[in-house]
């Protein structure tokens, strides 16, 4: 089925007719940065149908450049693709992601008057009916939404508008890209190992989630309550009765970019002090309350007199379980102790069911922990050692969770915010209260009380299921039935082997008694002759002959 078919079959004309428009011009750019193969190789036009001005780019730019180039020609949607991208370090090498940090969506502004439609769909009330002034001119500009600087009963707050129909795009772009990673992985086994298909089902549920307003403001208030006795960080107040899935309204406050080193000084603001909170708010949440802004790059930090922190926009935000915090406890105690094995096996955990050259892994990781063996925490770069990590996960296959793919991404830029701030300044040091408390509650007695607890239950599930499970297996003996379900891999294909096998053996056995029995027929002088010859003997020579080609013919066929 090609791709024209496929779409029109994902319901509705009108829905297939633009994405078969938005396909053709996906694949013009692809062919115009030099992917022509692999456009045809998915399915998505001959090259030599798609009409575009030949030019030497391709030739011109480095393979990341054509890339992200490509990519912000797409538009939006793969702009924002290429940023995820960014966060999987785990499969790509260092110059690829800073290519993909690099990527910015260029959006024009849109008239305001464009937006009213959204807010009066959204919004109780007329809009003056409810803020005191709002501001015509954007304070920002994004591919999703804009924001407007407004006043409500006396306070200043912004506006965050949804862009008209940009949902529409976004799900076409979703339902190509879906379609499109379905066929790379079937077709192309070089991309298997960066798992598309995974890739594209993440970024198309952080799409989703980033085109619902409500979902954003929640994960602010969450954070906030998380910080609710700390009082040098600040996270903006969400108004619940103007915000919806398309519109967000939130408290304004206006600080210093966290990269504006200049105007921190100025303000007499102790940078040392800012970049230990800003690290210790990171890891707080993500170590302790397992829910961490995903994006902390300076745009989204600022700061306030008294070396307060403000964290803005939670569109994207990491989350991890109490069973992945678990795993992270394991592998940091591993690598402080010296220990290889706890961080093989929480790597093989992480691997699935893929295979993984064990041995090779554990002489990988016992040569990484050997490298830093005795040295000092200040003299370890905690950025250099997370490249190292996931050059080696590179190297092995193996895929990481996206939600530590995240946290990773998050990590490094923290240290690089981090440097700006003070040069001296020691993420691992920062780190270590934070990383030896999740060891130590890993083995608290309340988390193996816990632990124990839900073993106790699960095991008194079963037991309390064992008399049921009994009776019927007892009534099924009765009834001379008790159904075994054996599923082996290849079974058929093995049956099949056995049976060819006897096939041939019973055919051999037959040929040998056709030409001994022949022969003994062949020195009998009776009976029918034929050029002279006992007739019935020369029929089972030939019979034999037949049997014995079949024979080696179905060996020659086996052998190719």
């Amino acid at each position: 089925m090609d791709f024209t078919t496929k779409l029109k079959n994902i319901g509705g004309g009108l829905k297939a007719t633009h994405d078969i428009k938005r396909v053709n011009e996906i694949a013009s750019i692809m062919i115009k940065y030099g992917y022509a193969d692999l456009t045809q190789r998915l399915g998505i036009g001959p090259a030599s149908k798609l009409p575009f001005p030949k030019t030497q780019v391709a030739e011109t730019l480095s393979a990341p450049d054509r890339a992200i180039t490509a990519l912000q020609e797409m538009g939006p949607t793969f702009v924002k693709l290429g940023q995820l991208l960014s966060t999987r370090v785990d499969l790509f090498s260092k110059e690829w992601i800073e290519a993909f940090e690099s990527l910015q969506t260029k959006v024009s502004p849109l008239p305001f008057e464009e937006l009213e439609s959204v807010l009066k769909q959204s919004l109780p009330a007329p809009l003056l009916d409810i803020f005191d002034s709002v501001e015509t001119a954007p304070l920002a500009s994004g591919s999703i939404a804009q924001v407007h600087r407004a006043v409500y009963q006396g306070k200043d707050v912004v506006l965050k508008i949804q862009r008209p129909h940009i949902r529409r795009t976004i799900e076409s772009d979703l339902r190509i890209m879906s379609f499109l990673s379905e066929v790379a992985a079937s077709s192309i086994p070089s991309l298997q190992r960066y798992t598309p298909q995974q890739v594209v089902r993440h970024f198309a549920t952080s799409m989703r989630r980033e085109l619902d307003f409500t979902r954003e403001a929640r994960a602010s208030d969450r954070i906030r309550a998380n910080f609710h006795d700390t009082d040098y960080v600040v996270i903006p107040e969400i108004y619940w009765d103007y915000t919806s899935a398309l519109v967000s309204t939130q408290e304004y406050i206006k600080g210093i970019p966290a990269n504006d080193i200049e105007a921190i000084d100025a303000a007499g603001l102790d940078r040392k002090v800012l970049a230990v909170r800003g690290v210790d708010a990171f890891l707080k949440m993500a170590l302790e309350d397992g829910f961490f802004h995903a994006d902390p790059h300076p745009g989204n930090f600022f700061y306030l007199p008294g070396n307060k922190l403000v964290l803005i926009d939670f569109g994207l935000v990491g989350s991890l379980s109490d069973q992945r915090r678990k795993e992270l406890a394991q592998l940091l105690h591993g690598a402080i102790t010296m220990n290889s094995r706890p961080v093989v096996d929480v790597l093989m955990d992480w691997a699935g069911d893929a295979e993984i050259d064990m041995e090779g892994l554990t002489a990988d990781i016992d040569a990484l922990l050997e490298e830093y063996d005795g040295v000092s925490l200040a003299q370890i770069d905690i950025g250099v050692v997370l490249n190292q990590l996931t050059t080696l996960a590179r190297n092995h296959e193996l895929t990481m969770p996206p939600d530590l793919t995240l946290l990773i991404k998050s990590v490094m830029i923290l240290e690089g915010l981090g440097k700006t701030l003070n040069p001296d300044f020691d993420l691992i040091k920062e780190a270590e209260p934070f990383v030896r408390r999740a060891v130590l509650h890993r083995y608290s007695p309340e988390s193996l009380f816990r632990k124990s607890l839900g073993s106790i239950t699960e095991i008194g599930g079963i037991i309390g299921e064992l008399p049921r499970d009994l009776r019927r297996m007892l009534i099924l003996m009765r009834r001379g039935y008790i159904p075994i379900n054996i599923n082996v891999d290849q079974l058929e294909e093995f049956s099949h082997r056995i049976e060819s096998t006897a096939n041939r053996t019973v055919i051999g056995l037959i040929v040998a008694a056709l030409i001994v029995g022949s022969s003994i027929v062949m020195t009998v002088d009776a009976g029918p002759k034929l050029f002279g010859l006992p007739f019935f003997g020369m029929m089972g020579f030939i019979t034999a002959n037949i049997g014995s080609g079949w024979l080696l013919l179905s060996m020659w066929n086996t052998r190719k």
